[in-house]
């Protein structure tokens, strides 16, 4: 995450969320992660409180992560939830919606897989129900 986000933390974009906890949920695998900055650094947050929490399915994060999506088209469509400190929220939401996702420094080698994965996605059988 610090190598993703090197250049908006080098820049104080990320500071609003210094000692705040941000639980990032994979609906579908079941897994969540939380995320913290301390100086400047994001780390795991261990057994903090948490502040902020969003939900999402791995495809709607592939979306994300990939710019097919817009934050903004992923909230309001409630494919992303989030559950806590709205103000924190609205705040990292606009700040993802400012990144330039295509720009981030994600492996070349990865890309294509993330393509892969939306397509896989995206032939599921529920994911026709989707809206």
């Amino acid at each position: 995450m610090n190598r993703l986000f090197r250049n908006e933390l080098l820049e104080g974009e990320l500071d609003f969320l210094q000692g705040r906890v941000v639980q990032i949920k994979v609906s579908d695998l079941g897994l969540g992660y939380n995320l913290t900055l301390t100086n400047g650094v994001i780390s795991e947050a261990g057994g903090m409180r948490v502040d902020l929490s969003i939900t999402g399915s791995v495809y709607d994060y592939l979306l994300l992560i990939s710019g097919k999506e817009d934050p903004d088209t992923l909230f309001f469509q409630r494919h992303l939830v989030m559950d806590g400190d709205t103000g924190l929220g609205v705040h990292l939401k606009n700040m993802l919606s400012a990144i330039e996702l295509e720009q981030l420094p994600l492996p070349a080698d990865i890309r294509p897989y993330i393509e892969r994965f939306i397509r896989v996605y995206e032939n599921l059988p529920y994911m026709s129900a989707r809206s």
